[in-house]
Formats: C-alpha cells, structure tokens, sequence
C-alpha cells in the first residue's frame, strides 16, 4: 500500500517574494501576540486563584 500523504516540496525563505514574507512575518507576530496574552490571562488567574483552580 503506497503512502497517500500530501508532500509539501521544501523552498528556501529567499525564494519568496518580499510581500509575501511580511504577510507571514505579521501574521506570526498576531499569532505570537496572541498566545503570549492568552498564557498572561492564564497566568494572572492562576496567580490570583491558586494552582489547583482552572477557573
């Protein structure tokens, strides 16, 4: 049985145009950001309320 996964070819960063790589590079960034907020909440709530709370 062959193996029915798609590849994905592997292109250097260089090979991508200018305003493609910021797009991707913002979008990272939003993405970083938002993580970075979510695990801050998180951390506030645990400080506040205790370990053991996940609320």
């Amino acid at each position: 049985m062959g193996n029915n996964c798609p590849t994905v070819e592997w292109r250097s960063w260089k090979d991508v145009p200018g305003n493609l790589k910021k797009a991707v590079m913002d979008e990272l960034l939003l993405l970083e950001d938002a993580l970075e907020g979510g695990y801050n909440r998180w951390h506030y709530k645990v400080l506040q309320n205790g370990a053991g709370s996940s609320k």
